[in-house]
């Protein structure tokens, strides 16, 4: 079944004269816009004015229409035609091409009619018939009837005051084709090409290309060069492209597109190659880098002007509950509640770059049980986590946890993480550096960002990373510019492996999935080969298990309710949901993230030196509340009792300034250890009070979350040490508990009351 969308006004009036009768539909505004064909083999192909909008369109594979009981975003509704009784007729996709490409050129010479004259006003359409006449009935192009046919309809096409002056142009056509016909045939010189060019720029060049006639000639078009001929290439090369381009617009961040056989491709120096095949096809030479230039720019200013706007996505796309993912060009797999399908007219588009390499088609049959034969995870728990986090991968409109591979050396770190690499996102290369440089813009032409072999993270890089997987956005200026922004917008799911956890910073750990690794015994241990042979054995199989997987959840989702979740909530919803799909429960999910949780806050504690001093102070007392400058001072002894290097170790605040921010970071954790941590004023001074919790108030986790929403989240900079949050109640203190008795420099209040403190060896002393 093919469409015929008929977008000009004038095709749908006189579509009925070169259209054989079939089935139509449309929109209640604008009926009879689409008529139905079954013309096998037929391929989709467009007919568009000099101004780049589309005439006549032939919708085939690849291409797709909204029918009832679709809305047209303006609210108009979509209707069927029935009323006529027709059924789709069939037809030769030969003489169903032919029959647009007249109705496309009746149409294009419509849109170049002069109007008619009114008093002083119009006129020229007498001449213009001329023209046009000479230019249709040279030898080789069309006949004298159906050149009549066409200008008829042309004329008809753009209406009528009334009966009498249709009657008048028609008797006027029918004078001027069959007298240009005789003259042409007798050799005489008669108006053509170079004077229809004069009255309608752009026209001559299309219907030459329409129906493959000789644009340029001296003999038959008065020996003289068609002005076609005179413009600079820049110009030729603008209507070359937009005759080829499907639409003109820009992407989610501002950046001018073309549509090209269905695939985006950026204004910038990659729609060279397309502009140079263009000139070559249509003039048999090379075009210049200046006019390249001039030609991309031109074309880019109509793209961020026409006002279409396109979302582009890499690899996975989400889009009305719908999971779409391109396995490579023009291959793409449709994943629902019902199942998956590969899908071979998406309602999405994908970005193309070239370090993207192709996936095999997924077949139905396999299991996930192959990817235990692959890697060699040290318990059950973390195997299911893994195959629920795989298998949740493609889910690009959640955030998912950096996946975190730890293990001892020869337990195959590097190895599952290409193995999740290469299931979903195979690239060359397959793995990127922490270069503040260019990390995000290699991040960018990923789906899976892998990050092998670990040992430590940079401060920068730990904040980017929480971005990455959360999504977030970014901007660079644009090269040889003042003020013009490249947009970097990304969410993107990050694979990381090493010995140890690479940081202990609660942030990245609270948003990732950490999981331990065995070390393969020597006897056991595969070669590459082996390890890769399996895989691409065993890949297509898998790519279709756990889309398998992956629709059951998607289908189960709405129905989970979860009693707590994640930090990553909507991933935990789906990471729940394939629990369930996999027959393990989603109970099990909760208590198996529990425990990573459990040892995520552990390593986060351990690594946190403020953390490891407060729990240290408060073992011996209810409750501690002082200056930030001498709560920084007694932590720090206790930091280097411990044997903390305070001038060396950067997760030391060197000041009382950086105090607060330190405690901020583990505010939570230190709650769950039965620790509250808050802040009020004291006159001129800012008090930091530590509090022991009753033993059941950090117990749970929705109690532990309660209490750190209400602490202080403002204190982020480096000055604030002399502000009060005045959060808790109005005496500053949280819980609207009675202010500690205020104090002096030289007291520390402990458990509500002053002690000495002896400032001269920053040793503090409790009765």
């Amino acid at each position: 079944r093919v469409d015929v969308d008929l977008d000009a006004d004038e095709a749908v009036k006189i579509a009925g004269r070169f259209l054989a009768p079939t089935l139509t539909s449309g929109r209640k505004g604008r009926p009879h816009s689409h008529w139905w064909y079954v013309s096998p083999g037929i391929e989709s192909c467009d007919w568009k004015g000099a101004d780049g909008n589309k005439l006549v369109e032939l919708r085939s594979t690849g291409r797709q229409t909204l029918v009832a009981p679709s809305t047209h975003p303006d609210g108009d509704a979509y209707v069927w035609h029935t009323e006529t009784g027709l059924k789709m007729a069939e037809i030769d996709g030969a003489e169903l091409t032919r029959r647009l490409r007249e109705l496309a050129t009746a149409v294009l010479i419509a849109r170049h009619l002069p109007p008619i004259r009114t008093g002083t006003e119009g006129g020229g359409r007498h001449d213009y018939a001329l023209a046009v006449a000479g230019f249709l009935l040279r030898p080789g192009r069309l006949g004298e009837d159906l050149t009549l046919k066409v200008l008829k309809a042309a004329w008809d096409a753009k209406g009528w005051p009334g009966e009498k002056e249709k009657r008048e142009a028609h008797r006027d056509l029918e004078g001027i084709v069959p007298d240009t016909a005789e003259n042409l045939e007798a050799g005489e010189e008669v108006t053509g090409g170079p004077a229809l060019e004069k009255c309608a720029p752009g026209i001559v060049r299309l219907l030459c290309k329409w129906w493959g006639w000789e644009r340029r000639t001296r003999e038959t078009e008065g020996k003289t060069e068609e002005k076609e001929e005179r413009r600079n290439q820049a110009d030729r090369l603008i209507g070359y492209a937009l005759e080829d381009v499907q639409e003109l617009f820009v992407d989610q961040h501002g950046a001018p597109h073309a549509l090209i056989a269905d695939e985006p491709v950026p204004m910038t120096s990659r729609c060279y190659s397309w502009l140079r095949r263009l000139m070559w096809e249509e003039e048999g030479r090379s075009v210049s880098g200046e006019y390249l230039k001039m030609a991309a720019g031109t074309l880019s200013a109509q793209a961020e002007f026409s006002g279409v706007s396109r979302e582009l996505y890499t690899r996975a796309a989400w889009h009305e509950g719908i999971l779409y993912y391109e396995l490579r060009r023009g291959k793409v797999v449709r994943v629902g509640p019902g199942g998956w399908t590969f899908e071979a007219n998406p309602p999405v588009l994908f970005r193309r770059y070239v370090n993207l390499k192709a996936l095999p088609d997924p077949e139905a049959g396999g299991s996930l049980d192959v990817l235990d034969e692959l890697v060699n995870l040290k318990s059950e728990r973390d195997r299911r986590l893994f195959k629920a986090y795989l298998a949740t991968l493609p889910l690009e409109h959640v955030g998912r946890p950096i996946f975190n591979a730890s293990g001892a050396m020869g337990s195959g770190k590097t190895t599952i993480g290409r193995v999740v690499k290469r299931t979903w996102d195979p690239t060359a290369p397959e793995t990127v550096r922490f270069d503040p440089r260019d990390f995000l813009q290699k991040a960018m032409h990923a789906y899976v960002v892998m990050l092998d072999n670990q040992n430590t993270i940079p401060e920068w890089a730990a904040d980017t990373l929480c971005r990455l997987v959360t999504g977030g956005a970014d901007s660079k200026r644009r090269l040889y510019t003042d003020d013009e922004d490249f947009i970097i917008e990304l969410r993107r799911p990050a694979i990381l492996n090493g010995i140890n956890v690479p940081t202990d910073r609660g942030d990245v750990l609270d948003r990732s999935l950490v999981v331990e690794l065995e070390r393969i015994a020597d006897g056991e241990r595969k070669t590459e080969e082996q390890i890769w042979e399996l895989f691409a054995r065993e890949h297509p199989g898998l790519l279709g298990a756990l889309f398998d997987v992956l629709s059951k959840a998607i289908a189960l989702k709405p129905s989970i309710k979860l009693s707590r979740r994640p930090r990553l909530a909507d991933w935990g919803e789906y990471a729940a949901a394939v629990y369930e799909a996999m027959g393990w429960g989603a109970e099990t999910f909760l208590r198996d993230w529990d425990e990573v949780v459990r040892v995520q806050n552990q390593a986060t504690l351990d690594g946190s030196p403020v953390a490891q001093a407060i729990i240290k102070l408060m073992e011996e007392h209810e409750e501690v509340s002082c200056t930030s400058s001498k709560m920084h001072a007694l932590l720090k002894e206790i930091a280097e009792a411990q044997g903390v290097d305070v001038a060396r170790d950067k997760a030391w605040p060197k000041s009382a300034r950086w105090l607060w921010r330190r405690i901020q970071e583990v505010l939570s954790l230190l709650v769950a250890a039965g620790i509250e941590a808050s802040r009020g004023r004291d006159e001129s001074a800012k008090q930091v009070t530590l509090r022991k919790l009753p033993k059941d108030d950090g117990s749970d986790g929705s109690r532990s979350e309660s209490r750190t929403g209400k602490a202080e989240t403002h204190a982020n900079t480096a000055q604030d040490d002399g502000r009060s949050n005045g959060s808790g109640g109005d005496n500053g203190m949280p819980n609207g508990r009675e202010k500690p008795p205020s104090v002096t420099p030289d007291k520390w209040v402990v458990n509500g009351y002053p002690t000495h403190y002896e400032t001269t060896h920053l040793r503090a002393s409790f009765d």
